[in-house]
C-alpha cells in the first residue's frame, strides 16, 4: 500500500500572507502580552524572542504563539507574575523553578547562570521545571555562542506523562538545540523537534504502525498533573536505552569545547 503524502509543512512561507515590519510586530505582541498580565520587563523580552524567531524563518515558534500564551495567561493556566528562583546548585549545575509561568524565563534565567558556571567550571547543566512553554531550543543554545561553549537544549514539559504510556513517547515531541562556536566561521546551530520531520515523511504511516507495535509501557510513578503543573521530562536515565523516565523538567548542558 503506497504511503499517503504528507500535507503537514512545516516553517515554509504561505503562498499569500501579509507583510508586516518587524517592529511594529513586536510592538503588537508586547501590548497582548501586557493585556494579558504580564510585566513590562517580561512582556518585551517575550515579544523580542518570538518576532527573533519569525526573522529567522522558524514561524512555529514565532508570533503565532501569541495567542495561545495570552489564553493561557487570562485563563490562568499561566502564572503572569511569576517567581522564578534557584531551587539548588552546584559549581556545574544549577535546577531553576519558573513558578507556573511560560517557559521562557526560567530558560534565560538559568541558562545564564550555566554560563557563568561553565566559564568557572568548564561544564555546566541548568535544568527547569513548574512552567509553560519554553519556545524553541535554538534561542538558547544561541545564547551561548559568544562565550565559546558547546550546548545542547531540550525539553519535554509538554509530554503529560501517565502510567502505561509507550517508554518512547517522552522523547516524540522534544525540541532539540546543538550550538557550537567556530572561531571566525559561522557558528553551528541545528534546531528541531524530532516530531515533525515524522509529518512531512512520506513513511510517516509505516513509522507509525513501527511504534506502535513496539508494545512496551512506563511505569511512570505519581500523579497526573495538570494545569500549570504539568509533568516535566528530562533526562532521568532509562536503564535500557528506553525505559520510564523521571519527570524533572528541561534541560541545558554546556561545555568548553578542548
Amino acid at each position: 500500500m503506497a504511503e499517503r503524502e504528507a500535507h503537514y509543512k512545516l516553517n515554509l512561507p504561505p503562498d499569500t500572507f501579509v507583510r508586516v515590519p518587524h517592529a511594529d510586530m513586536r510592538a503588537f505582541v508586547a501590548k497582548a502580552m501586557r493585556r494579558a498580565g504580564l510585566s513590562r520587563e517580561r512582556l518585551e523580552l517575550l515579544a523580542g524572542l518570538l518576532v527573533g524567531n519569525d526573522l529567522r524563518g522558524v514561524f512555529s515558534h514565532g508570533t503565532r504563539l501569541a495567542a495561545r500564551y495570552a489564553r493561557a495567561m487570562r485563563s490562568g493556566r499561566l502564572n503572569t507574575s511569576p517567581a522564578v528562583r534557584v531551587v539548588r546548585g552546584t559549581p556545574a549545575s544549577v535546577v531553576m523553578d519558573g513558578d507556573g509561568g511560560p517557559g521562557y524565563f526560567p530558560m534565560i534565567e538559568g541558562t545564564r547562570l550555566a554560563i557563568e558556571k561553565a566559564s568557572t567550571s568548564g561544564v555546566a547543566v541548568m535544568m527547569t521545571r513548574n512552567h509553560g512553554h519554553i519556545g524553541a531550543a535554538g534561542i538558547y543554545s544561541r545564547m551561548t555562542l559568544e562565550h565559546d561553549l558547546l550546548t545542547f537544549v531540550t525539553g519535554g514539559h509538554q509530554t503529560a506523562l501517565e502510567a502505561g504510556m509507550p517508554v518512547c513517547l517522552p522523547a516524540a515531541g522534544s525540541p532539540m538545540s546543538f550550538s557550537a562556536p567556530a572561531g571566525s566561521e559561522d557558528p553551528l546551530v541545528v534546531d528541531f523537534s524530532p516530531v515533525y520531520d515524522l509529518r512531512t515523511s512520506p513513511h510517516r504511516e509505516q513509522i507509525a504502525r513501527w511504534r506502535a507495535r513496539g508494545g512496551a509501557r512506563a511505569a511512570v510513578p505519581g500523579r497526573r498533573h495538570t494545569g500549570r503543573s504539568r509533568p516535566q521530562v528530562g533526562p532521568g536515565g532509562p536503564r535500557d536505552g528506553c525505559g520510564p523516565r523521571r519527570a524533572v523538567g528541561d534541560m541545558t548542558q554546556m561545555e568548553v569545547p578542548a
